[in-house]
């Protein structure tokens, strides 16, 4: 019985090695999915602001044809579509981090368990 016990003792390190690493996947996987939720509801807001500054600059411009503003506000408003536009392909970029990482992942967990291949 003694050596029974003795036997087990790293079958059980071994299952506890293996549980945690799997916990430890799983949470590093919800975590990234998270982020990644995030910066789509960040991106839908952004592209709106973009889409926002563009509007807002065809009324500019429309504006300085008509005689009604100066070239300067054309300027200014051309100055904040531009921001926006930089912000908006900086946000998307955010997006590849936690992409790798969920590849990285999934790449690992794969070589645990066949079925989390689908």
């Amino acid at each position: 019985m003694h050596r029974l016990r003795r036997r087990e003792q790293p079958i059980d390190a071994t299952v506890a090695s293996y549980r945690e690493t799997v916990l430890t996947g799983f949470q590093e996987v919800e975590d990234n999915l998270a982020v990644l939720r995030i910066l789509e509801e960040e991106a839908k807001v952004q592209d709106e602001a973009v889409e926002a500054a563009r509007k807002s600059l065809a009324v500019a411009l429309n504006q300085y044809k008509a005689g009604t503003v100066n070239y300067l506000t054309v300027i200014v408003v051309q100055a904040a579509t531009l921001n926006n536009e930089i912000t908006s392909l900086t946000s998307s970029s955010a997006v590849w981090p936690p992409l790798y990482s969920l590849s990285k992942r999934w790449g690992r967990l794969e070589h645990i368990h066949p079925k989390l291949k689908q």
